[in-house]
């Protein structure tokens, strides 16, 4: 077995008590293995139906199943779930562990009933529950004191075999994964500390954000020596590793890395990369994947300084400062064109290239103008502003000082009419300033003169037109590190406020702001555990308050799943998905095989977690229930498959893939309780309502035997009924029609409409909300729902209960 971390001891074991589920966590030093360099020298060849890997999502609410390429995170809990429970997994086990480990608590699309985490003990010796803490941004507690506030709940789960069921956990084993429930809905920071010191990493390093058209965010930073980027969809974290070190030969990459979204809502990104220093760009494509780094000028090293991103009718822009070229330091800016990047020098800055960093401001205005404002370190030193006009570009000083330092760290944005606005600090004084083009002239004012304060700021234009301003304050006279934020008022005086004055990073604090289409301000940063971890922050003003959260950046989600493949001995084979909005249960995989292959090919189905309701497939047979079956050749094989686990009342559907499958065999799907058989070809996606049944899946050589039925059209049910927040009103299309519901009171008085027009052949479910249509409530009591169908229709009550 290939070693994992640090010089190896003896190698370990997983518990010799063989099982066929086995809830396990891998010791690992620092950097974790792959799939593939743990577990295939002991258990052969990744083979979904021998062995398989099983770690739940609770931002999909389902599990994943890692590729052989994925790397095993220490920390977080896997099921090993084996069709032989004899093989064991060695792995040489860690000569030093860390003293401590932290990890976030991730939330899921709702914490209505709370969020189950699946984690690991990553120390190789047990651990006992009592001597954990909780971190939240503000203080450190006990399991039980975070219990109290309603941070966590205070029992973690563990599996317990024997009688196949969860139970709380005193004592967590070596090498034993177990799971936490968040509970805390306002979801500012999930830390969970693990005791007897690993860090998080340097989460949070020059993060920037913007806002797409739905208001979501999307923000790029450095992590750890990687380029890394987060969106959040709702209440779900997105997160991805966009760029790692080695590409190009660097060995570190997404400095000063700077984001912007284009008009369908996917990302691009300008970094530089370290170690050699060169502008870089990278973008995100529909499908999720991004693309190749392009290297915007492959030749100058010491290049790509303080780089910043926008894009014009689609093409991205890029300003930044070059270190590297003779004549250095230089301003340059460049378009992206259909034959490349097109890079020119916009003005040489003096004779100090080592002081030129972070120090670029860059915008365009609604015609693609460029403007730029830096600090020039020739004479007069300060506060420098160019914009082109035509093909040239031209140069003011915007504010320059006798002695001392002035325009460091500066943030331009262009207005609607083409004004620039710019804030900076002021070195020498160590105040915030703000300065506007007007009438020619450049109008400045101090901004903030209170300590230390108005490095690293960002400005935006307010819908008003006037400007608004985060930025850095540091600490002072007892006061600490702070995150402010000043807006203009249209009268012209300044409204300052703090955002976030706990655990606020000073060493690498570069801000990330925008503001939303009504002017709410959001804005990315770096903040600090009590435990001196780093870590990515977002505060966001909603409703005249900060909320402030931390984005779930340390433990991305597995990826590289495995590709749908035909089992070893199988002859073919049908995968078969339920989803449900952004849930999905595991693919089951049912085919055919030679008798003496089919015991191996059979795999069980991964154990719910302990909230229950987990989307899933399955078949039952007498050991137990399965997501893998495979039975012998004939000429009609029949399986009884489960479906269970869909939000009630609502809709999930059944998505059908065939493998290897022969031209002469037809698949159809029965559904007893209904009547219906209806054939499923490889691609197709069936709707049902959602709610557990047990349908039957037919695959024969022989379809006459099999006689499609299409049921009866119309409504099948309504459920919950009675309801207490909704119900669902489930109809049967035998073809293609509309749908609609009309609701009635006592009275006779229409309270609601439901419709779809040209809904599919199949199963549908119109839920009802109990609300009118002015979006109130309805009291409870009987109601009468009026529907058609197709061409059917028809009248059904629905009694709402308090």
């Amino acid at each position: 077995m290939a070693e994992c971390g640090q010089a190896a001891q003896a190698a370990d074991s997983l518990p010799s008590r063989l099982l066929r589920y086995q809830l396990l966590s891998l010791a690992l030093s620092s950097e974790s293995g792959t799939v593939a360099s743990i577990f295939e020298d002991d258990l052969g060849a990744y083979n979904p139906s021998v062995w398989r890997l099983g770690t739940w999502s609770p931002t999909l609410n389902a599990y994943l199943e890692p590729g052989t390429l994925s790397t095993i995170l220490r920390g977080r809990g896997y099921w090993l779930i084996q069709s032989d429970s004899t093989k064991k997994v060695d792995f040489d086990r860690p000569a030093a562990a860390p003293d401590t480990i932290e990890l976030p608590l991730v939330q899921g699309p709702s914490l209505a009933a709370g969020a189950w985490n699946q984690l690991g003990n990553p120390f190789p010796f047990n651990v006992a529950v009592a001597n954990w803490r909780v971190v939240k941004r503000d203080s450190l507690q006990t399991l039980g004191g975070a219990a109290s506030r309603g941070w966590i709940d205070a029992n973690m789960r563990v599996w317990d075999p024997d009688n196949s069921q969860y139970s709380a956990a005193g004592t967590i084993g070596r090498y034993r994964g177990f799971w936490a429930k968040l509970t805390d809905p306002d979801n500012s920071v999930q830390w969970t500390r693990w005791l007897p010191h690993d860090t998080v990493g340097n989460a949070g390093y020059w993060s920037t954000v913007r806002l797409d058209s739905k208001g979501n965010p999307h923000i790029s930073f450095f992590f750890n020596s990687q380029l890394r980027y987060v969106t959040r969809r709702g209440d779900t974290w997105l997160k991805q590793i966009v760029e790692i070190p080695g590409v190009f030969g660097n060995s570190e990459t997404a400095v000063f890395s700077n984001v912007d979204v284009d008009s369908v809502d996917q990302p691009y990104i300008a970094h530089m990369q370290w170690n050699p220093f060169r502008p870089a760009f990278t973008r995100r494509l529909p499908n999720g994947a991004w693309t190749p780094t392009e290297l915007i000028e492959p030749g100058p090293t010491n290049n790509g300084w303080g780089i910043k991103l926008k894009l014009f009718r689609g093409a991205p822009r890029v300003a930044y400062a070059d270190r590297g070229s003779p004549g250095a330091p230089l301003i340059k800016y460049a378009e992206k064109t259909v034959s490349g990047w097109s890079v020119e020098t916009v003005s040489g800055l003096g004779d100090c290239p080592n002081q030129v960093n972070h120090d670029l401001g860059f915008d365009l205005s609604r015609t693609g103008v460029p403007h730029i404002a830096t600090v020039s370190r020739s004479t007069p030193y300060g506060l420098r502003y160019f914009t082109k006009t035509g093909t040239t570009w031209v140069s003011e000083l915007v504010d320059s000082l006798s002695s001392g330092s002035t325009g460091l760290t500066p943030s331009i944005a262009v207005d609607n009419n083409g004004v620039p606005h710019i804030s900076y600090f002021d070195q020498a004084n160590i105040d915030l300033k703000y300065a506007v083009k007007s009438g020619g002239t450049w109008v400045k004012e101090t901004v903030d003169a209170t300590g230390n304060t108005g490095n690293f700021s960002e400005i935006m234009i307010q819908p008003n037109g006037q400007p608004a301003i985060a930025f850095l304050e540091y600490s002072s006279m007892g006061v600490p590190n702070r995150i402010r934020y000043a807006r203009r008022t249209g009268a012209g005086s300044w409204q300052i406020e703090t955002v976030d004055d706990v655990g606020v990073s000073s060493g690498q604090a570069y801000l990330g702001a925008t503001l939303t289409p009504e002017g709410n301000p959001v804005i990315t940063y770096q903040g600090i555990t009590p435990t001196f971890q780093l870590q990515l922050r977002l505060a966001e003003k909603t409703d005249g308050r900060w909320r402030i959260k931390v984005a779930p950046t340390p433990v991305p989600e597995p990826h590289n799943a495995p590709s749908a493949v035909r089992p070893e001995g199988a002859s073919w084979a049908v995968g078969i998905t339920a989803r449900q909005g952004q849930r999905a249960s595991e693919t089951m995989y049912l085919g055919v095989a030679g008798t003496d292959a089919v015991p191996a090919l059979r795999s069980a189905k991964a154990p719910e977690p302990p909230s229950g309701g987990m989307l899933s497939l399955s078949v039952a047979r007498g050991e137990g229930e399965f997501v893998r079956d495979f039975q012998p050749p004939a000429e009609t094989v029949r399986w009884e498959v489960r479906t269970e686990g869909g939000v009630a009342p609502g809709e999930q559907t059944l998505t059908f893939e065939g493998i290897d499958l022969p031209a002469n065999l037809r698949l159809y799907l029965s559904d007893p309780e209904a009547g219906t058989v209806r054939e499923v070809r490889a691609g197709e996606v069936v709707t049902l309502a959602a709610r557990p049944r047990t349908l039957e899946l037919i695959a024969t050589t022989s379809p006459a035997g099999v006689p499609v039925a299409a049921g009866r059209e119309g409504l099948a049910f309504a459920y919950p009924n009675p309801f207490r927040s909704s119900t669902g009103l489930a109809f049967r299309l035998a073809r293609a029609g509309d749908l609609r519901v009309e609701l009635f009171d006592v009275n006779g008085r229409r309270v609601q409409s439901l419709e779809r027009a040209g809904a599919s052949p199949g199963e549908h479910v119109l839920v009802w909300d109990g609300r009118d249509a002015g979006g109130r409530a309805v009291p409870s009591g009987i109601y009468l729902a009026r529907w058609s169908a197709g061409g059917s229709g028809g009248t059904t009550r629905v009694v709402r209960v308090n």
